[in-house]
């Protein structure tokens, strides 16, 4: 997934977009998902550094980031919440009120 000049999953797979389709990522902004791209991506990361720390990992050459999951994805969307469903009251409130445009 490219967001802005920045890459941060692999590859969208079809459970993925299944998500999306799925009304999962409902009320999540550009920003959001943005965010939940990063803490997918960083799973990775973590698993290896506890890994190294835990001492499961002796040799270099064992040294490498699998790829971004779906579970990854998962996991990343029950700790990013979405923002844009937090202010749809709002939103709508202001649409009944002034119209849209």
């Amino acid at each position: 997934m490219m967001l802005g000049r920045k890459r941060y999953c692999p590859k969208f797979t079809q459970e993925r977009i299944d998500l999306i389709n799925k009304g999962q990522m409902d009320g999540y902004s550009g920003s959001d998902l943005a965010l939940v791209c990063k803490e997918a991506a960083m799973r990775p990361l973590r698993s290896l550094m506890d890994d190294l720390e835990a001492g499961r990992i002796e040799d270099d050459k064992e040294l490498s980031l699998r790829p971004v999951t779906n579970e990854d994805v998962h996991e990343a969307l029950k700790c990013t919440r979405p923002s844009a469903k937090a202010s749809k009251g709002k939103y709508e409130a202001w649409e009944k009120e002034f119209g849209s445009t």
